[in-house]
């Protein structure tokens, strides 16, 4: 049994226009209900490490978010419990293996399918499809390494639908001493400088009229720091 609590927004926004999105909050709302069972199998070997998961999650009191409201003649959106059951259905592959003495691999794979009494559409926010990828290369009696790190995200439903994406990492480090405790390590966050929305936001123009806007995922950007260890 689990117990989701609303946040506090939900409760105690107070629908008063600001120019862009605003949410009426609603103090009736309960907190949701799930019941949740999950199942994993595995396998460990020296080549490989390797585990199945199947999941299952019924949720009463859903909290919906995006409900249409109007105030002063403003239209807003609130948050209300939904009467109908969320079943969620699922399973995860995760796989770890140590290709070579110098090249580590690991990756997952996960499905979920979450709908209103198990029919309909996905539910918003959560995708059906999403996989990552690591790949870390380390020589042997050197003190550097690198890594290429990949992850996807399927179609999204959101206030419109999210477009599927898939977003690369590049990190590397050195170690300056023998000793290991001067370290640089440098990043760059989405190689490829893709493009893609991570939610759908609402805003509203002057004249009163409501549109719609995509948050913009992380750009091509690069990090650098270092670090000494005592």
């Amino acid at each position: 049994e689990a117990l989701f609590l609303h946040e506090l927004d939900d409760l105690d926004n107070d629908g008063v226009p600001d120019g862009g999105w605003f949410a009426v909050g609603n103090p009736d709302l309960k907190p949701e209900r799930s019941r949740n069972v999950n199942l994993s199998v595995g396998y460990a070997g020296d080549r490989a490490q390797v585990e199945l998961t199947v999941f299952r999650r019924d949720i009463d009191d859903y909290i919906n978010s995006y409900v249409p409201f109007t105030i002063a003649g403003v239209e807003s959106e609130s948050f209300e419990n939904s009467d109908d059951e969320v079943n969620v259905r699922g399973a995860e592959l995760q796989v770890d293996a140590p290709v070579t003495g110098t090249v580590h691999v690991n990756a997952s794979f996960t499905y979920t399918r979450a709908l209103f009494n198990d029919e309909g559409q996905q539910l918003d926010d959560i995708p059906r499809r999403q996989a990552k990828l690591g790949v870390d290369y380390r020589p042997l009696s050197e003190r550097w390494g690198a890594g290429l790190h990949v992850i996807y995200v399927g179609d999204v439903n959101d206030r419109e639908q999210r477009d599927r994406y898939t977003v690369a990492d590049l990190t590397g480090f050195m170690h300056l001493d023998a000793a290991g405790k001067h370290r640089i390590s440098a990043r760059v966050e989405n190689i490829t400088d893709k493009t893609y929305a991570t939610s759908v936001g609402r805003g509203t123009r002057d004249n009163g009229d409501n549109y719609l806007y995509d948050n913009i995922g992380v750009p091509r950007t690069f990090h650098l720091s270092y670090r000494y260890a005592w």
